[in-house]
């Protein structure tokens, strides 16, 4: 007997309107983190993680990035490798 492995299945990104919608409805509204989550059905700690990106970026789909010094001290942010 043998057994067939599913093909991996990797979960697409949220849509960039999704994000702003949840950051939208969380600023107009008066609601909970977790009520966002069961309202857009999406994780409690995506939730988390766009809203902290957005504080942090201003920007909902824009990770927060990683920090790198170079020669002259300076911070500079990269963009991760897709």
């Amino acid at each position: 007997m043998s057994f067939r492995q599913s093909p991996s299945k990797t979960m697409k990104p949220y849509s960039i309107a999704l994000r702003q919608k949840i950051i939208e409805t969380y600023e107009n509204e008066v609601i909970s983190q977790r009520q966002l989550a069961k309202r857009f059905r999406v994780a409690f700690s995506f939730v988390i993680k766009i809203l902290k990106q957005y504080r942090e970026t201003g920007d909902p789909g824009k990770s927060s990035g990683r920090f790198l010094l170079n020669t002259t001290g300076k911070a500079q942010s990269f963009s991760r490798i897709k």
